[in-house]
């Protein structure tokens, strides 16, 4: 079996180390997109609304909107299966050589791109879009 990381150098494996550490930090910080889509969809929805909330503000301070922080551009449904393939699908996929029960996420993530292509926006979702007003 070939090793992952050289374990003879102990710089390079603290270093190693460090960049594995950091991953799993950034998958954190993903990782509700991993999830069953009904609770991965809220989630979005609720980042959203702070998004929104952001460039309500921008827009009362006469600034340029940040991206995605539109709330009268930016389709939530449909900004989601770019950002999965984008961002957790590689990271997730990439990471389960590491952590293989990663694996299932990389499933679920695979399963939401398909669940945003096809999701219609209902009237609750759309209540972030205008709360305050």
């Amino acid at each position: 079996m070939e090793k992952l990381v050289e374990m003879d150098d102990e710089a390079v494996v603290s270093r190693n180390q460090q960049h594995v550490l950091e991953n799993c930090m950034h998958l954190c910080d993903v990782s509700n997109a991993a999830r069953e889509f009904h609770i991965a969809k809220n989630w979005t929805y609720l980042l959203f609304d702070e998004f929104f909330d952001q460039g309500d503000l921008e827009h009362e301070s006469n600034l340029p909107i940040s991206f995605l922080c539109d709330r009268n551009t930016t389709i939530v449904n449909k900004t989601q299966p770019g950002f999965i393939n984008f961002i957790p699908l590689p990271l997730f996929t990439t990471m389960t050589h590491v952590l293989p029960q990663l694996a299932e996420c990389v499933t679920q993530l695979k399963s939401n791109v398909k669940s945003w292509e096809t999701y219609q926006e209902t009237e609750e979702d759309k209540l972030c879009y205008i709360k305050g007003k």
